[in-house]
């Protein structure tokens, strides 16, 4: 009999050993997970901050050229700058680069 009660307590000592061991391993995979998933929905957040950013800078943004409308800037100016002159009248040139210099009278 006693043989028999020492061998069950060594069986359950070494099955609790191995519950024991086991939830430890699961404990850090849990971790492990938790982490992983904090980080992928901390880059969620980021990025749908991004995209807030993205559309309201879309929205500050200058309207996109649709056809039709009337040229602006350096190549909407040429074609005003050749009849002013031929009228007589001064206009503002682009500068060497393309960009409005300071004072560049023709």
């Amino acid at each position: 009999m006693a043989v028999v009660t020492i061998g069950a307590l060594y069986g359950g000592y070494q099955m609790y050993g191995k519950y024991t061991k086991a939830l430890h391993s699961r404990q850090i995979e849990l971790e492990a997970a938790q982490k992983k998933f904090d980080e992928a929905n901390r880059k969620l957040t980021e990025g749908r901050r991004a995209v807030k950013q993205l559309q309201a800078a879309q929205a500050r943004a200058l309207p996109a050229r649709r056809p039709g409308d009337r040229r602006t800037g350096v190549s909407g100016a040429l074609p005003v700058a050749v009849p002013a002159r031929r009228a007589g009248r001064r206009a503002v040139r682009p500068g060497p680069r393309g960009g409005w210099p300071r004072c560049n009278i023709a």
